[in-house]
């Protein structure tokens, strides 16, 4: 200590021993209980990449509660944890919180909307918020219901499974997910598989490329993948008046693969492909029925 100068003591490190709750899924917000030694302040608690720190409360010197989000895209699988307290020193524990990945997420209209959506129960009502918390690969499961005056971008590997009993126990082909289009569902650079659904109504998007005109009546992929599953498309168009181009009156699609099966394409409208038009790409077409598409 130099002369005349008051020196604070120097706090010892602090310790974490327990994380509560060990895991967490993709998607979802929620509190977790810290316990250890020697925490001061409101020490940061960090959990690595896509693990966004909310709120520290500080309960005692052994505990804090901290509220974190983990964010739809976070990498599965065990993380360390390291907590700081404000004089900069560390504490780490190995393998301290595990992230799992969610599947499944439900839209009804009689859920509780309780984000991530992963339990039948706790279903969306909103398409949109359920779509929020999916990650890449997981699935959507819609009961039998209507959407109406809907158009949907899905930019990350999505399936949109519809059809199912408000419990989610069994599905009804029969009597399929409704969606009353207002333009269409666009794909782009992502997969997007659509299983069990109504298609109707869309008019497709204007776009420039690769010419200017109206594309994709019911739903366009760009730079991607779409595959289409025991589904009705129907009365759609691409047609606009004031546009000499109008491809794909139910569906379009640019440089990118389109597989059709078990569906039916009927009463679709375009100047070019009534029923389907691919600009560059592929895919496979196999037990469908076509038919009143011009």
């Amino acid at each position: 200590r130099l002369p005349g100068v008051c020196q604070e003591p120097s706090l010892p490190a602090p310790t974490v021993t327990n994380i509560s709750p060990s895991s967490g899924l993709a998607g979802d917000t929620l509190d977790l209980t810290v316990t250890g030694t020697n925490f001061v302040g409101l020490p940061r608690l960090d959990l690595g990449n896509d693990v966004l720190l909310n709120e520290v409360t500080l309960i005692d010197d052994t505990s804090i509660i901290v509220n974190v989000t983990i964010d739809n895209i976070a990498a599965p699988g065990l993380r360390d944890a390291t907590l700081q307290n404000p004089d900069l020193k560390l504490a780490n524990l190995t393998n301290a919180f595990d992230i799992i990945p969610t599947l499944y997420h439900y839209v009804s209209p009689s859920g509780s909307n309780t984000s991530p959506y992963t339990n039948p129960g706790d279903a969306a009502q909103s398409l949109f918020d359920a779509l929020a918390v999916a990650g890449p690969g997981d699935i959507v499961r819609l009961a039998t219901m209507t959407f109406p005056s809907i158009n949907v971008d899905f930019r990350r590997d999505v399936t949109i499974e519809g059809a199912w009993d408000v419990s989610f126990t069994s599905r009804d082909l029969g009597a399929k997910t409704e969606f009353v289009l207002v333009q269409n569902l666009r794909v782009q650079d992502a997969d997007l598989t659509l299983d069990g659904l109504i298609l109707r109504n869309g008019s497709g998007r204007s776009e420039f490329l690769p010419l200017e005109g109206r594309y994709g009546g019911a739903a366009d992929a760009i730079d991607g993948s779409l595959n289409i599953q025991n589904c009705e498309v129907l009365n759609n168009t691409s047609v606009l008046p004031g546009l000499s181009t109008a491809r794909g009156g139910a569906v379009f699609g640019h440089n990118s693969t389109v597989n059709i099966f078990d569906s039916v394409i009927s009463g679709n409208v375009a100047y070019e492909g009534g029923a389907v038009f691919l600009d560059g790409g592929g895919g496979t077409f196999a037990r469908n029925t076509f038919s009143i598409n011009s």
